[in-house]
C-alpha cells in the first residue's frame, strides 16, 4: 500500500493542485498569467508520459489534459488583480517562470530520447494475448524505465495487465487480484532454450527475493539475441534447456517469483552468446512498435 502513495501523489495530487491553480488563482499582469499557463501545460503534459499511471487509470491522464484546455480557457479570459505587483516581484517572478520552463524543456527532450526508436532494435511477437496489455517500464532513459541504468537492462521491459477501467488491481490484496497474475507467456520468437528456472516461490507483495533476481525464467536465443522472460509462477515454464520451440508455443505462465513487488512479466535481450545480467542490452519491438512507458499492445 505504502509503495504506491508517490505514484497517487504524482497521478492525482499534483495534477488536481495544477488545476486549482488555474481556476482560482488571480495575476497581476499578462505575462505572468500566460507563462503560468505553459508551466502548467508543460508539467501535466510530462506526468502524462512519465507517471506510472497504472496505478489509478491509464485513462485518466487524457481527462487531466481536457480539464487543463477547461481551465486554461477559464484562466484565459478571468481579468487581471486591479493592483498590479511593484517592479522588483515582476522580474522575480518573470526569472522564475522562465528558469522552469527552461527545465520543463530539457526535461522533454530526455523524454523523446527515451522514446526514440534504435536502428538495430530486434523485432518479437508479443508474449502475451488475450487482454490490454501496458508497459510499466520502458525505453531508453530513466525517466521511463528504472531498468536502463544497467547496460544489460537498458532497454528491458516490464509488462502488466490493465483492466476496462485502464488500472492493473481495484486493490492490492493478493496476487490473484493483479489482472496479469497467471496469464500465459508465450514465446516470441522461434528458438533454442538456453536455462530455465522454476522452483522458486510466488511472493506475497511487496516482499522481494533479491537473491534470485529473475524469480522463475525462460531464456532462449532467437534473432540473433539471448532473450530472458523473468518473474513466472511456480512450476510453470513448461520447456526444458536445450528444446526447440515455435514462435507462439506457451512456455509458461505469469507469477511473482524474485525480485519483483508485483506480479508482471519482465522481459529483456542481450546479444546472442552474452550473459542476460553483463551483457549489452539489444532494444526490442512487439507488433513492430518499439514501445516505453505508459505505451500498450
Amino acid at each position: 500500500m505504502f509503495a504506491i502513495l508517490p505514484q497517487v501523489f504524482v497521478c492525482l495530487l499534483v495534477p488536481g493542485y495544477c488545476l486549482w491553480l488555474l481556476f482560482r488563482k488571480r495575476y497581476a499582469s499578462a505575462s505572468e498569467k500566460y507563462l503560468n499557463l505553459v508551466i502548467i501545460g508543460l508539467l501535466l503534459l510530462a506526468l502524462f508520459f512519465v507517471a506510472r499511471w497504472d496505478t489509478v487509470s491509464l485513462y485518466l491522464r487524457y481527462i487531466w489534459l481536457l480539464l487543463f484546455v477547461v481551465g486554461a480557457i477559464f484562466s484565459w479570459r478571468r481579468p487581471l488583480l486591479a493592483k498590479p505587483d511593484d517592479t522588483d516581484k515582476r522580474e522575480g517572478k518573470l526569472i522564475s517562470n522562465l528558469a522552469a520552463i527552461a527545465m520543463l524543456l530539457v526535461g522533454f527532450g530526455f523524454i523523446a530520447a527515451s522514446a526514440y526508436k534504435p536502428a538495430d532494435a530486434v523485432s518479437i511477437r508479443p508474449p502475451l494475448q488475450d487482454g490490454k496489455f501496458y508497459i510499466a517500464q520502458g525505453g531508453g532513459s530513466v525517466l521511463t524505465n528504472y531498468h536502463a541504468k544497467s547496460a544489460s537492462q537498458k532497454y528491458a521491459l516490464d509488462i502488466g495487465r490493465i483492466n476496462r477501467a485502464g488500472y492493473q488491481t481495484s486493490y492490492p490484496r493478493g496476487l490473484n487480484d493483479y489482472q496479469i497474475y497467471g496469464q500465459t507467456i508465450y514465446s516470441p520468437c522461434a528458438g533454442i532454450i538456453i536455462d530455465v528456472v522454476s522452483n522458486l516461490p510466488d511472493l506475497k507483495p511487496p516482499q522481494t527475493d533479491k537473491q534470485h533476481k529473475t524469480g522463475n525464467h525462460v531464456v532462449m536465443e532467437c534473432r540473433g539475441v539471448r532473450l530472458v522472460l523473468a518473474h513466472m509462477q511456480k512450476g510453470s515454464p513448461t520447456v526444458k534447456t536445450g528444446q526447440t520451440i515455435v514462435e507462439g508455443l506457451a512456455i509458461g505462465k505469469v507469477g511473482n517469483s524474485g525480485n519483483t513487488t508485483q506480479p508482471h512479466l519482465h522481459i529483456h535481450a542481450v546479444k546472442a552468446g552474452q550473459s542476460i545480467e553483463d551483457g549489452q542490452g539489444v532494444p526490442l519491438l512487439i507488433n513492430g512498435k518499439y514501445l516505453v512507458r505508459n505505451s500498450t499492445f
